[in-house]
């Protein structure tokens, strides 16, 4: 005997995982733990529990990959998730959820099985693909980017995996969003050829700038000086289909006041139209500003006003969807605002702290 420890997790409970379980056993893990609860035999021995094909499971969250997946809170104002051949959705939510900062990130498990791993794979990424939610940023995309990568395709994924980036928002998605906002979907009138519609979008971070035209049945928006033309082809209240480089595509989107959230060319992305939004006053404190990454609630302060810090150090945590998050002095110096508060809502981008750096605050 070695009298060396070892641990071995062991949980009495059923894991997220279950559905890959049930899909390739053809058991119900859930009714068959209440049986269990309730005092009652299995119905059947180890022997008989036997395996068929494969199953993949993709766990859809609030989250942005494009941040270091840090949870995304607010109301989904659509929701479509895919309905196809072996493929299983468990979700607890639906249009119209609030998507709250005091829960887990999950909004849905999308489950595939297929005779083989490469059908169950392609099945998945083809779900992914159909299923689109607006009003929350979730890491459908880069769910579908692993699942799609060579090296996750050829079997050779560890744990030490890391998906690459998915896609990012094309120009044609642009041009796209930019007819979307200035077309009505009302029945085309003669227009003169010069008159054209300005737009300011913000997107990705990056504010730009857009101008959209009829020319006879076609449009031409023109992003940052580049011209894109297209054809409505049809417009529903959740779907556009256009002819774009002899080609028609369909591009799920929901509009919600002045954002649009627009499924095309392999990612979601949020549209905000800034064309008539007045000029947003600066707020910045004197010193330097540090903000919160998320929306959720102060769980820690660790600093006042009138305190020195280092670059680095905690200031305070903010507690959202399960996570904690530290919120950390960008600089050395001292507090000059303190507006975090133990119990308090911290709303994301909030300004919590000013730091000043010490030669500026003497």
């Amino acid at each position: 005997m070695d009298c060396r420890f070892y641990f071995l997790e062991m949980n009495t409970r059923i894991q997220v995982e279950h559905p890959v379980t049930e899909l390739v056993t053809g058991l119900d893990l859930v009714r068959l733990q209440f049986r269990v609860a309730q005092g009652r035999p299995l119905p059947f021995a180890q022997g008989d529990v036997a395996l068929s094909g494969h199953a993949i499971e993709a766990r859809l969250c609030a989250e942005d990959p494009a941040a270091d997946f840090l949870p995304s809170a607010g109301r989904i104002v659509a929701w479509r998730a895919s309905e196809s051949e072996g493929v299983r959705l468990d979700s607890g939510v639906e249009q119209g959820s609030a998507i709250s900062p005091r829960y887990d990130s999950l909004l849905a498990k999308l489950i595939a099985w297929g005779e083989t791993r490469e059908e169950a794979r392609l099945r998945l990424v083809r779900a992914l693909q159909r299923t689109f939610v607006a009003g929350v940023t979730t890491n459908r995309d880069w769910l579908a980017s692993a699942l799609e990568s060579p090296e996750f395709a050829a079997g050779r994924a560890t744990t030490a995996f890391n998906a690459p980036a998915p896609q990012a928002s094309s120009e044609r998605a642009f041009a796209l969003a930019a007819l979307l906002f200035v077309e009505r979907g009302r029945p085309l009138k003669p227009t003169a050829a010069w008159r054209e519609s300005p737009l300011k979008l913000f997107v990705n971070g990056v504010e730009r700038k857009a101008a959209v035209r009829r020319d006879g049945a076609e449009w031409i928006a023109t992003v940052d000086g580049r011209p894109t033309r297209m054809r409505l082809v049809s417009r529903s209240e959740n779907e556009a289909r256009v002819l774009i480089d002899g080609v028609v595509r369909r591009a799920p989107y929901a509009r919600a006041g002045d954002e649009l959230w627009l499924d095309f060319d392999g990612a979601c992305v949020k549209f905000v139209d800034l064309t008539y939004a007045p000029p947003r006053p600066v707020e910045e404190p004197a010193g330097g500003a540090v903000r919160s990454p998320v929306g959720g609630v102060v769980v820690a302060v660790d600093a006042k006003a009138g305190d020195s810090v280092k670059r680095g150090q905690a200031l305070a945590t903010v507690e959202s969807m399960k996570m904690h998050y530290p919120i950390l002095s960008p600089i050395a110096g001292v507090v000059v605002e303190a507006h975090a508060v133990i119990g308090g809502q911290a709303l994301a981008n909030a300004i919590l702290f000013a730091v000043r750096p010490h030669e500026e605050s003497q």
